[in-house]
């Protein structure tokens, strides 16, 4: 248990989390991975058809929270089948419909969302958004945290673009030293494989090692041609299944230490000393505040029964955010927005 307080404590505290209280709030919605995984597993290593249905149920929330992040679990799930199927070539049917059930009981669930996406993407015409060639995480701040670290981002911080939020990626120096003790057992090898395989998916289109861009094209520009995923336009965000399976290397990597420890209680204090340690070299603090509540302005216009769209001069040329937040109050249609 104290390996997975470890674990829970990185992911949670990830300063890829801590990014998105400036904005994106949807994407704080990461609980979703590892509870499907953990029931995944579970119900293929235990042929479980209730877990089975569970993990459907827990795909379908993820879904409902983010489509990229579903869009994410797809991945890896393909990554546990794949890896299942080649440790127990035996049970390779089982596990199949297993995670076939899985996936048509997320879909029926996300049914009526599918709907709307169909209708929405079928009657209008989306211009390709920018993104996918910047927001991509940097090798360097795999190894450099943020300048908004309170511990070490005053001396080495360094951000590598100008939209910090989308580029944060720093896992933290004890995580990778933890993870990387972790990687010389033969039987976490499955969490080092997928630390590997989503570090260079979120790499983006092409190799970029700080200032340095040598043009060497990576996995993830064959996304761009594929239907559907070529909205997938900020690779850096895959970097939370990259902290999700450090997290749990770490937290492995911890367990076995507290084996050579016989004490319960130096085990508990140990741990808590340990976790502090993490979150302090992930502070980030003060964050971002912004001031909820909007004029009554908009109450009137809610109040008001007709049909019409609210077009706010200026407001064309300004980021969508706000406009949107007022449509949360007088529920019109409006004129700019985004998905």
């Amino acid at each position: 248990p104290w390996g997975a307080f470890v674990s829970g404590a990185i992911f949670t505290f990830c300063p890829y989390r801590l990014a998105r209280l400036a904005g994106h709030y949807d994407l704080l919605g990461t609980e979703w991975f590892p509870l499907f995984t953990l029931v995944l597993l579970r119900a293929l290593r235990e042929t479980s058809w209730k877990l089975t249905l569970l993990a459907g149920l827990l795909a379908a929330m993820c879904g409902y929270t983010s489509l990229s992040y579903l869009v994410f679990l797809a991945f890896w799930t393909l990554l546990i089948v794949v890896w299942e199927a080649w440790k127990k070539p035996s049970q390779r049917r089982t596990h199949l419909g297993h995670v076939v059930v899985a996936g048509a009981v997320a879909a029926i669930v996300l049914l009526p969302l599918f709907m709307q996406t169909y209708r929405d993407l079928s009657r209008w015409t989306y211009p390709p958004y920018p993104g996918s060639d910047r927001y991509a995480a940097n090798v360097a701040a795999y190894l450099v945290p943020g300048p908004q670290s309170n511990w070490l981002g005053a001396a080495s911080g360094r951000g590598f673009d100008p939209n910090v939020t989308e580029t944060t990626v720093f896992p933290g120096y004890l995580v990778m030293l933890l993870a990387g003790v972790a990687c010389l057992r033969r039987s976490n090898r499955f969490w080092a494989v997928a630390t590997m395989v989503f570090f260079v998916l979120s790499l983006g289109d092409t190799l970029r090692i700080g200032s340095w861009e040598p043009g060497i094209p990576l996995p993830f520009a064959l996304l761009e041609h594929l239907p559907l995923l070529h909205h997938l336009r900020a690779p850096s965000r895959f970097s939370v299944l990259v902290m999700l399976s450090l997290a749990v290397l770490a937290g492995l990597a911890w367990s076995g230490w507290l084996e050579h420890i016989r004490r319960p209680l130096l085990k508990g204090v140990f741990t808590v000393a340990v976790s502090v340690i993490l979150v302090a070299e992930y502070l980030a603090i003060p964050r971002p505040v912004f001031e909820a509540g909007v004029r009554p302005l908009y109450d009137s216009i809610a109040a008001d029964s007709g049909d019409f769209t609210v077009v706010e001069i200026p407001g064309i040329e300004q980021v969508p955010g706000h406009l949107m937040y007022h449509q949360t109050a007088h529920g019109k249609r409006i004129f700019i927005g985004t998905a």
